[in-house]
């Protein structure tokens, strides 16, 4: 797989601790280095450049000129195969259109930029692209530089809920990380259904969820042993309790270099509701996280 690996910056420090993830997925998939950044003018900015008495042309070619300077700069020293690129605006739509215009594109950025005129806020813009975007996205928070962005990416947490969906996002977060294959580590959450606290037949509920409790377990047994078959060193784990809790403290535990999950999944007894999972596991994550949209959920 070839991929243009998108990265915005905003000049800072926090927005650059993406790069080193970047660079890394850069190399295993053999393709470009795309660093953009939007130099931000605002509607209001627009409107008193028009009403202004002096032009601000000059004002705007240097701040062009500043962050051109800076890109090349970052550019020098991320290796071969690196792009640039500028654009003027409003820092979301900029970078989706950049992204939809180039069309085989992995995006990885940071959680939070700076934020003022000229500067890209991640913090503010990042939950927009990510439900707007069809391509997957790595955000990089801004604690994992102290637990080692800057290492190789050995190992993988990829959170299931069962489905074929979460499969095929397991696929294609692995499909992306490339060679040296990471080490797997496979995890299901299993969330006791609330209705089951207030039956009547405890007996008949306990038997239930055990029954769904060792499906759920061959199930996680069989994924393992097929990524194992293809030469991935892959185990399996089943949690109860919170989903989101359940994904971040497997990976804490495990020392993960990544979690890589789907933004969506189906929700239903003993399965993990993807969707409003990935949001609360970006928002706590201290490992960089992979987040892969797809299209539909098939069984």
């Amino acid at each position: 797989m070839t991929r243009t690996v998108v990265v915005p910056l905003d000049g800072s420090d926090s927005s650059e601790i993406a790069l080193p993830i970047a660079r890394q997925l850069r190399d295993r998939l053999g393709g470009t280095l795309k660093l953009i950044s939007v130099v931000e003018v605002s509607a209001e900015f627009d409107a008193w450049v028009e009403t202004a008495p002096f032009s601000l042309e000059d004002e705007l070619d240097t701040w062009l000129d500043d962050r051109r300077s800076y890109l090349q700069t970052v550019a020098e020293r991320s290796g071969d195969n690196v792009e640039t690129e500028i654009r003027v605006g409003r820092p979301a739509p900029e970078i989706r259109a950049v992204l939809e215009e180039t069309g085989d594109a992995l995006l990885v950025m940071a959680s939070h930029g700076r934020s003022g005129l000229q500067q890209v806020v991640l913090g503010s813009v990042a939950l927009s692209i990510l439900h707007d975007v069809h391509m997957p996205v790595v955000v990089v928070h801004m604690q994992d530089e102290a637990v080692g962005t800057t290492g190789a990416i050995d190992s993988v947490l990829l959170p299931t809920d069962g489905s074929r969906f979460s499969e095929n996002a397991i696929e294609e977060a692995l499909e992306i990380l490339g060679e040296p294959r990471p080490a797997a580590r496979l995890v299901q959450v299993l969330e006791h259904p609330g209705w089951s606290e207030h039956s009547n037949y405890t007996g008949l509920v306990n038997q239930y969820l055990q029954a769904g409790r060792e499906m759920s377990e061959n199930h996680l047994e069989e994924l393992a042993g097929k990524l194992r078959e293809r030469g991935y060193r892959a185990d399996a784990e089943l949690r109860s309790g919170g989903a989101a809790d359940g994904i971040l403290d497997a990976a804490n535990e495990h020392k993960v270099s990544m979690i890589a999950m789907a933004t969506h999944g189906r929700g239903s007894v003993g399965r993990l509701l993807l969707g409003s999972v990935a949001q609360r596991v970006l928002q706590r994550a201290t490992v960089p996280l992979m987040l892969i949209h797809l299209e539909s959920d098939e069984d």
